[in-house]
């Protein structure tokens, strides 16, 4: 017993090369891209456990640094998956958008990433290092604990991060691999 629909495909005929030039350069501007971030900003903050108690867990946050002084991350990163939210739908842990929308989105979204960077290397970095040595003086910064120790630099900028990857998603024809 034999089903036609699959014998028409494995017996179908060579098509015209030219046409099939335009249907994939049709095809292209109809394909999508997918927008992954890899985003990090660090919380400023520490957990530390309190007790353990009939099986469950106590923790409680300290905070090391400022809310403020990371606001700026924080504000970067949810203007990036706006920008993408604009131009295309989530999808998984990311964006998908038509090819011709995603070169746009992928312009913004260098200087966004561009920004971030400057942000952490230049402004957040000096902060940092600021409040580190008034800590170091015994000035503790409004709202932070005094009772927690300060991660090094290195540590902290480690965790701020701005990445990004786009993928062209295949598009997927009926009979051709």
């Amino acid at each position: 017993m034999t089903n036609t629909l699959f014998d028409g495909l494995l017996h179908e005929e060579p098509k015209d090369v030219a046409s099939t030039d335009k249907k994939e350069a049709a095809n292209f501007k109809q394909s999508l891209v997918m927008v992954c971030f890899r985003i990090s900003v660090w919380t400023g903050t520490t957990t530390e456990q309190l007790s353990v108690e009939d099986g469950s867990e106590s923790m409680l946050r300290k905070r090391i640094v400022p809310s403020e002084i990371l606001k700026p991350f924080t504000d970067l990163r949810n203007r990036a998956k706006r920008l993408c939210k604009q131009h295309g739908e989530t999808y998984l842990n990311g964006y998908v958008m038509p090819a011709d929308c995603a070169r746009m989105a992928l312009d913004e979204l260098k200087e966004i990433r561009a920004s971030f960077i400057k942000q952490r290397d230049e402004h957040f970095a000096h902060a940092y290092e600021k409040m580190r040595e008034a800590r170091a003086q015994g000035i503790i910064p409004r709202g932070c604990s005094d009772l927690v120790s300060v991660p090094s630099l290195k540590y902290v900028l480690g965790h701020i991060r701005f990445n990004y990857d786009a993928f062209s998603l295949a598009s997927f024809k009926h009979g051709h691999s």
